[in-house]
C-alpha cells in the first residue's frame, strides 16, 4: 500500500500576518504532511505582503507548502517559488492571462 498525504489548505487572504503563520505552525506541529496556502488577491500590495509571509513562513516550517496567488506576470511565479513554496499552484481564473500557465511550465518544469 502506498503512502498516503494529508495537506492542510490556508486561505491566507484578509489574515494577518500573525495569523497566518499560527495556522500553519499548528499544522506544522500536528502531523500534517503539507500546507496549501493560497491568497488570490488582485492587489498588488496584498500580494507583495502574502510573499513577505510566505519567506517567513518556509524558514518557521519543517513541512512543505504549496502556494496560489492572483498571477499578473510571470514574475509572480517566480517570487512565490523564490519565497520557498515547493510548489506553485496557478488557477486560470486567478490569472490575467492564462498563456502565462504555458510560460511558467517553459521556465520552471
Amino acid at each position: 500500500m502506498s503512502q498516503k498525504k494529508i495537506f492542510a489548505y490556508l486561505n491566507a487572504q484578509n489574515e494577518t500576518k500573525e495569523t497566518i503563520l499560527d495556522l500553519a505552525g499548528f499544522y506544522d506541529g500536528n502531523g500534517v504532511d503539507g500546507l496549501f496556502i493560497y491568497n488570490y488577491s488582485k492587489d498588488e500590495k496584498e500580494r507583495e505582503e502574502f510573499v513577505l509571509t510566505l519567506r517567513e513562513l518556509q524558514s518557521r516550517m519543517d513541512i512543505p507548502f504549496y502556494a496560489g496567488c492572483y498571477v499578473d506576470r510571470l514574475e509572480d511565479v517566480k517570487k512565490i517559488y523564490y519565497a520557498g513554496a515547493e510548489k506553485v499552484v496557478l488557477d486560470p481564473e486567478y490569472m490575467s492571462d492564462t498563456a502565462l500557465v504555458r510560460e511558467a511550465i517553459i521556465k520552471f518544469g
